[in-house]
């Protein structure tokens, strides 16, 4: 599957994602049809502000994850017909741009995905999938 990169994405924050166009071929004039964006957000301390026990809660994403956590947003469609592929990749970059962006562009979205991903590995280790 070859990866052709569309653009980058910077947010207010400093934040930079990557937008990818992943499609490929399935059988004949039949394509898969995958938006993929990504980036790396980084485990900053204040975003611990609201959990208790904040600067543990901080250390231990940190050891977790390391400095930063891999934010991914993929959309797919499978078996598009070639003659409107490009049209549904547009529309799946369309969505993004229109309804996903401007969420992610609010000032505590990714403070609460760094948080969430820290509540996920608690849950992890408790045995709770």
């Amino acid at each position: 599957m070859a990866k052709k990169h569309l653009k980058k994405i910077e947010l207010s924050d400093g934040i930079i994602l990557d937008a990818w166009d992943l499609s490929r071929v399935v059988a004949g004039d039949r394509w898969f049809v995958r938006l993929e964006v990504s980036g790396d957000i980084p485990v900053k301390r204040e975003y611990f502000d609201i959990v208790k026990d904040d600067e543990a809660a901080f250390e231990e994403t940190q050891k977790v994850f390391g400095a930063s956590i891999r934010y991914e947003y993929k959309r797919e469609r499978i078996f598009i017909d070639k003659k409107v592929k490009d049209e549904v990749f547009q529309e799946l970059l369309t969505i993004f741009e229109e309804n996903i962006l401007p969420y992610m562009s609010k000032p505590d979205f990714f403070k609460k995905f760094v948080v969430s991903k820290y509540k996920d590995s608690k849950l992890r280790n408790l045995g709770i999938p």
